[in-house]
């Protein structure tokens, strides 16, 4: 049966675009469907956004601290009411290049429009039915928004709306602890705002190592943040233009003093409002069921990203739509492998992880395993920078294999980078402080633990042991 494409790519976003420029690669005729902007929620709402609106606050706390670098511009002032529209210059600049005409170049076709199945070979769009060879689903994900009684009567921000402020609130509490809650928390609270965390959890960022968040939470109390953990929010409600919570924390309910805006980050849900069934797409409240090659239910869709998970990440969803794209088009059967995720919360410091917390590598290894720390205090670079805050924590095995690293520090989501290759290729981590390194430069907080490693082991070694106690009987 001749279909009008060989593939269609479902969803713009990070997945989608990588998706779709890889199959067109690889000479197939290609469509990518959006139903907004091209670009996705990365471009309009998540990452862009957000990390220029966490360096206009890095710019404001550098300048707080201008005496630590022996200057006095006298007291600095910032224009509140031009931060936000700075944040949405720099998207506008990143978002032109994803035009029609950009991706036609590329031999790819744009169908705008929402999305529906009407078999596993046919979609509709805004009336209009396109047929397919294969589908690859990359229509990504939403803000979960919690069930909380007086919510729906009260306004709220998301990600999706939260960088179309006009200016800084004068306060704002943040519903959810993790990396978004936490990102934006610390980014208004240097740009003027009174902020609250509110995390359900014993504590914020609950899926890092518990050493390393434990560190992050004394940093941000120290910038004024305030955080309560273990609270629940049981009531919302808007009063003369301010929104009141009550929360539930310690088997007590008390109420919080009223904030300006209430800024939802509790989680995200996959966007799966395409008449799967009608395709045969199996999906839950997860998301779409796909196996280790990123099939579907139906033998010639294909799912990525956000809307497959189980890490929603931006480099995830390229990871898992080069894997989908392979598969679709080539008589291949790649597989996607989670043994070496990795992700940086971008607050500051930074926090970067790759691979087992000391908690899971206790459970998984029955603690049989060796934890060393090295401090950004013991760091040259960090010294002249002034970035002396944080730590890098690595977990080994008993014979020196790498189970996870974790750093928080100035340029974490940089220097994460060597453990997360020695790691994914096999390569000793004890090895690595054999390199030439740059002086001064981050990356020896790699190479000094490499090296207590290396001569941990070597110390270890029985010719080493059987000289050593050969020597000393000798003398």
């Amino acid at each position: 049966m001749k279909y009008d494409y060989d593939c269609i790519v479902i969803g713009s976003g990070a997945a989608g675009l990588v998706a779709s420029k890889t199959i067109s690669g690889f000479g197939k005729k290609t469509a990518l469907v959006e139903k907004d902007k091209l670009g996705g929620s990365c471009t309009y709402t998540g990452c862009v956004p957000s990390k220029a609106l966490i360096k206009a606050a890095k710019v404001v706390y550098t300048l707080a601290r201008q005496k630590d670098f022996g200057l006095d511009f006298g007291n600095a002032v910032f224009n509140k009411d031009r931060v936000m529209d700075s944040v949405r210059q720099v998207l506008d600049k990143i978002s032109a290049s994803y035009t029609p005409a950009y991706f036609n170049k590329l031999g790819i076709g744009i169908l705008t429009g929402e999305a529906k199945f009407i078999d596993n070979h046919e979609i509709e769009i805004s009336g209009r039915r396109v047929s397919s060879a294969k589908f690859i689903i990359a229509t990504g994900s939403s803000p979960a928004i919690p069930l909380i009684p007086g919510i729906k009567e009260t306004p709220y921000l998301t990600s999706e709306n939260l960088f179309n402020l006009k200016k800084i609130p004068g306060s704002l509490a943040v519903l959810g602890g993790g990396p978004i809650g936490i990102e934006m928390a610390q980014a208004f609270r240097r740009l003027g705002a009174e902020v609250t965390v509110l995390e359900m959890e014993p504590r914020i960022l609950i899926r890092e190592d518990t050493e390393i968040a434990q560190a992050l939470t004394g940093f941000l109390k120290s910038e004024g943040v305030e955080i309560l953990t273990g609270a629940r929010v049981i009531r919302m409600s808007q009063v003369n233009g301010k929104v009141f919570l009550s929360i539930v924390s310690e088997n007590k309910e008390r109420k919080l003093p009223s904030f300006d805006y209430v800024l939802i980050s509790s989680g995200r849900q996959p966007n799966t409002a395409l008449n799967l069934d009608k395709a045969g797409v199996k999906f839950n409240i997860k998301g779409i069921t796909v196996n280790n090659n990123l099939k579907t239910s139906a033998d010639n869709i294909f799912a990525c990203g956000d809307v497959v998970g189980p890490f929603l990440f931006s480099h995830m969803a390229e990871y898992q739509a080069v894997i989908a794209s392979v598969n679709a088009s080539l008589p291949l059967k790649r597989k996607a492998n989670y043994d070496n995720v990795i992700w940086t919360t971008f607050c500051d410091p930074e926090l970067a992880r790759m691979g087992l917390t000391e908690e899971e590598a206790r459970i998984k290894y029955k603690n049989k395993i060796k934890v060393y720390r090295t401090y950004y205090n013991s760091l040259d670079s960090a010294l002249t920078d002034r970035e002396e805050k944080g730590m890098a924590k690595f977990i080994l095995s008993q014979n020196y294999k790498l189970l996870g690293c974790h750093i928080l520090g100035h340029n974490a989501g940089e220097a994460i980078i060597q453990p997360q290759l020695s790691k994914t290729f096999r390569i000793p981590f004890t090895k690595l402080q054999s390199a030439i390194y740059p002086y001064p430069a981050y990356s020896e907080i790699i190479r000094t633990a490499s090296k207590k490693a290396y001569i941990d082991k070597l110390q270890g070694h029985f010719i080493v042991r059987f000289l050593r106690c050969f020597f000393s009987k000798s003398s």
